[in-house]
């Protein structure tokens, strides 16, 4: 059923009381369908779950089956208890499904990389509830959400027991994980456990392997070196910004901790790669920076955009700062460009520019992936400026 029909039908039954137009923007980002019922009472449903009309079945039983179910839910939700973890496993998705759009905020109760986060869900037996920040305490610290976290990996580990890896061809350079159904892609939330997996094929083929969470169901391990990331980037680079993309890059473990790797291959499978990572990162970026101007609550001059140009076979990232600009956020990159006019004035590795004028630049509270606001320079810092510049 499309979302379109569903909405359509659910207007119909006399306790709801609104139907948002349009749609939030998370709740189609998620797949469902969100109203309200008349005791205000906030519900969603998955279109999926039901035919669409003209396949079989008359308009008078698809009225009945969603209004019969969406009296189900209420109840349930009329009858619910306070919040019970005891189900409670991970999900790994890309930064922007937990970002603030004004209304109910999916829960983040980790971070795997600037781009990747860990969520909640508990796991029913036909479905799985996503838990926002509403159902956690509020204001809740680091160590309570290691306590999530901690319950949420026994529960993950006593349901999926072992990794279960296929191989799926590619000359045997891709592996791909098989369990357990539908969180596939959490495992990625344990870097050490993944980690050991990609050090054994490593040890079998001579060649490092990298992790790729490509989709919500897809978490493969890759043979760095393989001859076939061709194809690969042919099912990732189409995708990229679905809904059931994850971020699809190749990762390798560092430290205890993923970090996005390009291995060094050919120039043009290289630079491909790279340019597969910065999209993929933008759309993210992109994401930050629209929920930024509309629910953040510091207000600057300019969102400056996630820019990036290729140096040989790499992509270095850069932002541009309006020199007569009071305040302007930027992401995390490689450097920054101050323009004075349309003419580039200074060009400094953003590094640089926070150890030798930190009072320049503060993190843009609530920015994930990071953001940084710059501040205008005065006379005495564009000297330094011009000191620092490439």
């Amino acid at each position: 059923m499309t979302p379109e029909e569903l909405i359509r039908i659910v207007s119909l039954h006399p306790s709801v009381a609104e139907v948002p137009q349009p749609q939030p923007e998370r709740v189609v980002e998620l797949g469902m369908v969100h109203f309200q019922m008349v005791d205000g009472t906030g519900l969603g449903i998955n279109p999926d779950l039901f035919q669409s009309s003209g396949t079989g079945i008359s308009e008078q039983e698809l009225v009945a089956q969603v209004h019969q179910h969406l009296e189900e839910m209420w109840q349930q939700s009329i009858n619910r208890p306070p919040l019970d973890l005891t189900n409670v496993v991970p999900i790994v998705r890309d930064a922007s499904y937990f970002m603030d759009r004004g209304g109910a905020r999916v829960a983040r109760v980790g971070k795997l990389t600037d781009f990747i986060g860990i969520g909640l869900v508990i796991d029913e037996p036909s479905s799985m509830r996503v838990i926002v920040e509403d159902e956690l305490p509020q204001p809740r610290t680091d160590l309570e959400d290691l306590q999530f976290l901690s319950r949420a990996f026994e529960n993950f580990g006593a349901l999926a027991h072992d990794m279960l890896l296929q191989d799926v061809g590619y000359d045997s350079d891709v592996v791909a994980v098989k369990n357990p159904p539908a969180y596939e892609v959490s495992w990625f939330a344990q870097a050490a456990y993944v980690g050991k997996a990609l050090e054994y094929y490593s040890g079998k083929t001579g060649t490092p392997w990298v992790a790729v969470p490509a989709f919500r169901k897809d978490l493969w391990l890759v043979n760095s070196m393989t001859r076939h990331w061709g194809e690969l980037m042919d099912l990732m680079e189409p995708e990229i910004d679905a809904r059931e993309a994850v971020h699809p890059v190749p990762h390798i473990v560092v430290d205890g901790k993923w970090q996005e790797y390009v291995p060094p291959l050919e120039p043009e499978v290289r630079r491909r790669l790279h340019t597969l990572k910065f999209n993929a990162e933008n759309v993210v970026y992109r994401a930050c920076r629209n929920v930024l101007q509309r629910h953040g609550e510091i207000q600057v001059d300019l969102m400056s955009d996630f820019l990036g140009r290729f140096v040989a076979d790499d992509v270095v990232t850069f932002s541009e700062v309006p020199l007569d600009l009071g305040t302007t956020s930027v992401p995390r990159v490689d450097l920054v460009d101050f323009l004075d006019g349309e003419k580039t004035a200074y060009r400094v590795w953003f590094e640089h520019l926070v150890a030798e004028l930190p009072h320049l630049v503060r993190p843009h509270p609530h920015s994930y992936p990071p953001r940084f606001i710059i501040d205008r320079p005065g006379p005495e810092d564009r000297a330094r400026l011009a000191g620092l510049q490439l």
